[in-house]
């Protein structure tokens, strides 16, 4: 009878995590749970809480006023409830809660501002507790802004690592000038807009100057690279004379003469009766030992000679110390030199600018009629090469027209 009263227990299937979920008893974690949300809204768990918190001994004797006749049953004073004065300061605020009004008479006013009440005790006796709650607490650090100009030290040396602001390191080069010339330069006197004569004609020579030169190599080019008149370019040799030229018999003489100087040139076969002997072979090696130890000899002798020769070798001191003065003089000249003009920073030389100058015909005198010389732009893209800034550039040319450019000088070639 007792195994027909004892119900079975009910089996299910564990093939889908639907039915784990459907059919397995959690009970004893959601308690857990629910237990742990109590103590969080009691001010958390009671194992962290010290006894301060939870015991107090309470040494003072509170008078009661005692009022003649019954109590009132309506009383205004609000009364803090039993399970209110059990329970701890709660860290999470309850939801929508506000203080009662309490309308008293002006007698009433005074008495409960001379007395506190039992709900202002307990208020006191929570902050102080809390307060003690917070002194043992470990402090957490500050919250700030990881971009701001001051960084805010810590002792984590990984997070000092990782967030603090690093300052850039600044090259050596920075504070280093590129060139000494000054970024703006002053015009010559002569670019005036009413210059005296004499400046004016010192300008005037030397554009001059300038153009000059400029002359001198194109016609330097035009020597080096002097085109073929028709007569010349007719009587030149065709593309097979020249391509032949020296194959035929010279080469074939100039290869007999080869093969019978190589012939000349190998070395005759070693035979028996040329072979060197033991003594011959003895005294070569009596001969070489001699000559090394003459050799000796000669640098010990030179040596010792070096002694009595002090004089001469502090003359030659001295020729070498002078030598090497020279050379750093003129190194830093070069130096000096070379701060001042620009450098080869790219495969094209640095070209000065033209000479800005303004013919007597063309001077008026006044600002307001005064014609326009050079450009600004160009002037500072200019000044900016000559001070090693960027590096001289040229404006590239279009592909196509360099093809058909090279076209047309192979048609020129050919065709003359």
């Amino acid at each position: 009878m007792a195994a027909a009263l004892t119900t079975k227990r009910k089996r299910y299937s564990k093939k889908s995590k639907q039915s784990w979920r459907k059919n397995t008893n959690i009970r004893d974690v959601e308690e857990h749970l629910e237990e742990a949300r109590r103590e969080e809204r009691t001010g958390g768990p009671v194992s962290e809480k010290p006894d301060e918190s939870l015991y107090f001994l309470d040494h003072r004797t509170e008078e009661r006023k005692v009022t003649e006749g019954k109590p009132k049953e309506n009383s205004r004073k609000r009364k803090l409830l039993k399970a209110d004065q059990l329970l701890p300061e709660s860290k999470i605020k309850p939801i929508g809660s506000k203080k009662r009004k309490v309308h008293l008479k002006s007698k009433q006013r005074e008495d409960f501002s001379n007395s506190s009440s039992d709900s202002e005790i307990e208020e006191e006796r929570g902050k102080l507790v809390k307060a003690q709650i917070n002194k043992k607490k470990p402090k957490t650090a500050a919250v700030f802004d990881l971009w701001e100009a001051q960084d805010i030290p810590t002792g984590d040396e990984h997070f000092l690592s990782t967030t603090k602001r690093i300052n850039v390191k600044k090259p050596k080069t920075i504070s280093r000038k590129t060139s000494q010339l000054v970024a703006v330069e002053v015009c010559s006197p002569g670019a005036s807009y009413n210059p005296t004569y004499e400046d004016h004609q010192s300008l005037l020579q030397m554009a001059h100057n300038v153009e000059l030169r400029k002359v001198k190599e194109t016609e330097k080019l035009k020597r080096q690279v002097k085109l073929l008149t028709a007569e010349e370019a007719a009587n030149l040799p065709t593309w097979n004379e020249e391509m032949s030229q020296g194959l035929f018999a010279e080469n074939d003489a100039e290869d007999d003469e080869n093969e019978n100087d190589h012939e000349s040139a190998l070395a005759a076969p070693v035979r028996a009766f040329n072979r060197k002997t033991k003594q011959q072979r003895t005294k070569e090696k009596q001969k070489q030992e001699e000559v090394k130890r003459l050799e000796t000899e000669r640098k010990e002798k030179r040596q010792q000679n070096e002694i009595f020769r002090l004089k001469a070798l502090k003359k030659e001191m001295k020729i070498a110390d002078e030598e090497a003065e020279k050379r750093r003089r003129k190194k830093k000249e070069t130096e000096r030199s070379s701060s001042i003009k620009p450098k080869r920073l790219s495969k094209h030389k640095y070209e000065s600018p033209d000479c800005e100058v303004q013919l007597s015909t063309e001077l008026t005198g006044s600002l307001r009629t005064l014609k326009q010389e050079g450009n600004l732009f160009e002037d500072r893209f200019k000044s900016l090469q000559r001070r090693n800034i960027i590096e001289t550039r040229l404006p590239v040319k279009n592909y196509e027209q360099v093809n058909y450019t090279r076209i047309r000088m192979k048609q020129f070639f050919f065709h003359t």
